[in-house]
């Protein structure tokens, strides 16, 4: 995603870039369990390569290097955001294999055909162009791979409540 054209800012978010990294961090935390159940059948067993798509702290990112089968499989983190980067950089520590790279996910600076699993979260609803990113990300998928997208539909927020009086008593 690239900071210009997206909703996503995060030193505009509350408490600011430190507010929002305890926030990715937390979010992370709360929903791996669940979320790894998913996509466990859908990592690589042996060897291959998974890609984070707008990783941001990294913070699903070392929890997936931890939860896949095989040491041996590359692990790659895509993000635009410098900041959060240095972040996912230095959380790993000096015996992180994860490689951190900066694009857009749009023009994500990667081979094509590469990964087996291309992982994008939260990240769809802050894009002007989703189908555009998910083509791209598509692209870098290599055959019999996956590409797994966990959002919400941005279009549902600040959905009106419903009129409940006729439930009152």
């Amino acid at each position: 995603m690239s900071a210009a054209e997206g909703s996503y800012r995060p030193q505009a978010e509350l408490g600011g870039v430190d507010g929002e990294i305890r926030r990715l961090e937390t979010q992370a935390a709360l929903s791996w369990t669940h979320e790894w159940r998913v996509l466990a059948d859908l990592a690589p067993t042996s060897g291959g390569a998974v890609l984070d798509a707008g990783c941001g702290t990294g913070a699903i990112t070392r929890r997936l290097r931890a939860a896949l089968a095989d040491p041996a499989t590359a692990v790659t983190g895509l993000d635009a955001d410098d900041r959060l980067l240095d972040v996912a950089r230095a959380a790993g520590g000096a015996n992180d294999d994860i490689r951190y790279v900066r694009g857009d996910l749009t023009e994500p600076p990667l081979p094509a055909a590469h990964f087996d699993l291309v992982l994008s979260r939260y990240v769809f609803q802050h894009l002007p162009d989703p189908t555009a990113a998910a083509r791209s990300l598509a692209a870098l998928v290599r055959p019999g791979g996956r590409l797994a997208v966990i959002d919400v539909d941005a279009g549902l927020w600040g959905y009106a409540d419903p009129d409940l009086s006729a439930l009152s008593a």
